[in-house]
């Protein structure tokens, strides 16, 4: 029996020389740095350096790496390497080593440079979906791995605009994780990342790959994202913190974002009130530019809801970006609109609001409200003043025009309103502005002072009762007599006017200069 036991000993004991042997002939310095290189320029086309390489065997099998450097055959000499690392650690484990792969690897310096598409053509995950359907990723299949786990901290992705003129988009990569690594199939990814504009951290889960050697870029990606500690100052023009999450998919140059945002504290321009801000948006990133097309989004500022759709895109030669917005309100509220644009105590009216706008803020110094060019349709329906002085003169106002008698009870005197309009440089013109209340139709043209709320209007107006009610007192009864003269199409009377003060303390009067124009 002690015979029988010493024999398997011995061959156990020759299994392990003999095994101890083998592994020691693979993991040779000169061997390994061979065999690492060889893999590496196959897979990546690429020229392989590494500058040293020392392989340990005791306690552990650990191969450690000094200065990789990664360069593509088909780049020019002055074009950064893709793949760039001050130092690397290999700790294969004995059975991976049989099976030629790795058990970990972890990287340190790690530097990864996605170079410019030589062609523009896109993967169908980054073609535009209906509003509402989900991005959905590519099928994934099975490869063979090299490497069972990879992690790289305090690393670097790199992207070179797809505009020439375009400057470097770097990411701050704090870590990031990559299971069952391979060449040939999609391989599992967490990272965590800062994001440039708007500035804040970015937690991503999802898959990778395969990679794409000949176009990095468009190698595939799919995956969810959750992005905190946003802050909009970043783009210049607004503020607030935002808090985003969703999902993508598409390739490492362009990914379709289907995601929701939430702001407790959205400001335009530092100019109104911070407000609450929620949307679903369906979009398309261009990694390489920073550049974001909003194919649809669903809104809510305060209680209004909206609908938008444009571009955010960086322009040659200008910091900044340039946004451009076609945003519809069907059904909003005036007071929200108010506060959100003009700094307030309060909103000085309220009522149900229409609006549909074109926006362009360019890039450039000074305020958003100062550079943004607004051109759009507005709607109010049963609006009236905040101020109960300012709702006194139009119910004042509204009892002249109807006609009726000093002892009869006051209405509600609401305001209806319909206009087309241009914002430019924070002041409004309007081409087209028709106010009513009861007993009076106004029609307009004058300018809105979108940060002051100054008013400066002229027009006519068109009453169901005589001049001589409208104007009132001793005036009003020396004009009975050319009452008459200013009945037109059945209106009681039709009279020039001017609208000028502030929203908030509004003056409305006759010209008299122009009654017998």
């Amino acid at each position: 029996m002690h015979i029988i036991l010493r024999r398997i000993l011995f061959s156990l004991l020759a299994v392990l020389v003999v095994t101890a042997a083998v592994v020691a002939g693979l993991l040779r310095d000169r061997s390994v740095l061979g065999r690492v290189t060889d893999a590496l320029s196959a897979e990546l086309k690429a020229e392989v350096t590494i500058d040293s390489l020392s392989v340990r065997l005791l306690p552990t099998i650990r191969i450690t790496g000094e200065g990789l450097t990664i360069r593509r055959l088909v780049d020019a000499p002055n074009h950064p390497p893709i793949i760039v690392a001050e130092r690397f650690v290999v700790e294969p484990g004995l059975r991976q080593v049989l099976r030629g792969r790795a058990s970990n690897v972890e990287m340190v310096g790690l530097r990864v440079t996605i170079p410019r598409r030589t062609s523009a053509d896109t993967t169908p995950e980054t073609t535009a979906r209906p509003a509402g359907e989900r991005v959905q990723g590519a099928p994934r299949t099975v490869g063979r791995a090299l490497i069972d786990r990879l992690v790289a901290r305090d690393a670097e992705l790199i992207y070179i605009s797809r505009n020439p003129e375009g400057p470097l988009r770097v990411f701050p990569v704090h870590e990031v994780e990559l299971l069952d690594l391979s060449f040939d199939a999609p391989m599992a990814f967490s990272a965590r990342l800062t994001n440039p504009l708007p500035h804040g951290v970015v937690l991503s889960h999802g898959h990778f790959g395969p990679f794409d050697a000949d176009e990095p870029g468009r190698s595939r990606i799919e995956g969810s994202y959750n992005f905190s500690e946003a802050d909009f100052g970043t783009l210049k023009g607004f503020s607030g913190q935002v808090h985003s999450q969703g999902v993508f998919a598409g390739i490492l140059d362009e990914v379709q974002v289907d995601g929701t945002t939430d702001s407790e504290d959205f400001q335009f321009d530092a100019g109104g009130a911070p407000t609450p801000l929620h949307t679903d948006f369906l979009a398309l990133l261009d990694a390489t530019t920073g550049d974001l097309t909003i194919v649809h989004l669903d809104g809510l500022l305060a209680n209004s809801a909206f609908v938008a759709t444009g571009h955010i895109t960086r322009t040659n030669g200008h910091p900044g970006r340039q946004v451009v917005l076609d945003v519809e309100f069907p059904a909003g509220r005036l007071e929200d609109l108010l506060n959100f644009m003009v700094e307030a105590a309060r909103p000085v009216m309220i009522g149900d609001l229409t609006l549909k706008a074109h926006i362009v803020i360019p890039t450039g110094e000074g305020r958003a409200l100062d550079r943004m060019d607004l051109t759009g349709t507005i709607g109010l329906k049963d609006a009236q003043f905040s101020s109960r002085a300012s709702q006194a003169r139009l119910r004042e106002m509204s009892r002249r025009a109807q006609g009726r008698a000093s002892g009869d009870p006051p209405d509600r005197a609401l305001v209806g309103l319909a206009g087309t309009f241009r914002i430019q440089r924070a002041r409004a013109r309007f081409r087209s502005l028709t106010f009513r209340t009861q007993g009076a139709r106004v029609t307009l043209t004058g300018t809105y002072g979108v940060r002051d709320t100054s008013l400066n209007f002229t027009g006519t107006m068109r009453t169901d009762g005589p001049v001589s009610r409208v104007v009132g007192g001793v005036k009003g009864f020396l004009l009975r007599a050319v009452d008459p003269l200013f009945r037109k199409g059945g209106a009681g009377a039709v009279l020039p006017i001017r609208i000028s003060g502030t929203l908030a303390d509004m003056e409305a009067g006759l010209e008299m200069r122009r009654i017998f124009k």
